[in-house]
């Protein structure tokens, strides 16, 4: 627990029969009274009491706020430039946010070539700051891994940034770290089971497009495996699917891999 030269800059001392007022201009705590009840062990700490408890919490909001990864200083804004493995490419519309990192559209400068860019910004409500240095590791590994992987069922890795000091963007601003990939148009897995009637779901039942779908995730795993590598994060969310009018069946690739 931290001493009040700690919270205040200065000593306090214990109140006197008659009664201290102090007061302090600094951090959170615009002003702290003291009362004695005429004893030198029993006063009342009630507001100095409730200062200590939310220290922490002080503490911690304070250092998630200045962290180079935190979210609220990631703020990429459409039409800003930036280069990635000498590609020039312009941000355009958003795309998604996740508890990781935000997702934005982007076109490849001169040939309007989609594509999608993936900043890690993590979220402290759901990632804690302390593991930020340990996210940013696996990030960095999906990036540079994943440039290096080509399978017909895998979402293609374009390359990947580490954007120091926001050496990427002209402004030097966004800072973080960026993975980019390629777009694809269609659904996810996901919505594709939130678009079935309500009896289907939870019931087994076996199709030849579901069982298409399974068998080109299970290609894409077996390439990962072969290769020593574990996606860890295979969910419905991280499936897109694109419809094949002509055979009435999905082509399947699986993106977002998380940490390998």
């Amino acid at each position: 627990m931290p001493n009040s030269r700690e919270l205040f800059g200065f000593q306090i001392n214990p109140p006197s029969p008659l009664g201290i007022f102090v007061s302090a201009d600094r951090g959170p705590w615009s002003s702290l009274i003291m009362l004695g009840n005429g004893s030198q062990t029993e006063y009342t700490w009630g507001f100095l009491d409730y200062t200590f408890k939310n220290h922490a919490a002080y503490s911690k909001s304070r250092h998630n706020m200045s962290h180079r990864l935190s979210r609220s200083n990631c703020k990429p804004q459409t039409h800003q430039r930036f280069v990635a493995d000498g590609v020039d490419y312009e941000l355009r519309g958003k795309l998604g946010d996740g508890a990781a990192g935000l997702v934005r559209k982007a076109v490849v400068v001169g040939s309007e070539r989609l594509v999608a860019v993936k900043f890690l910004a993590p979220d402290p409500k759901y990632i804690d700051p302390k593991s930020f240095g340990d996210v940013e590791s696996r990030f960095r590994r999906e990036g540079k891994r994943g440039t290096r992987l080509r399978h017909d069922h895998l979402i293609e890795v374009l390359a990947y940034a580490d954007n120091h000091g926001g050496s990427a963007f002209k402004n030097k601003n966004p800072r973080n770290p960026f993975i980019v990939m390629e777009y694809v148009q269609g659904q996810t897995l996901e919505g594709y089971i939130r678009g079935t009637a309500r009896l289907q779901r939870g019931c087994f039942a076996l199709t030849r497009p579901r069982l298409s779908i399974a068998i080109q995730l299970c290609q894409a795993l077996e390439h990962l495996r072969n290769r020593s590598l574990v996606h860890r994060d295979v969910k419905p969310a991280n499936i897109f699917l694109q419809k094949i009018v002509r055979a009435g069946a999905w082509y399947a690739r699986l993106g977002d891999f998380g940490v390998m």
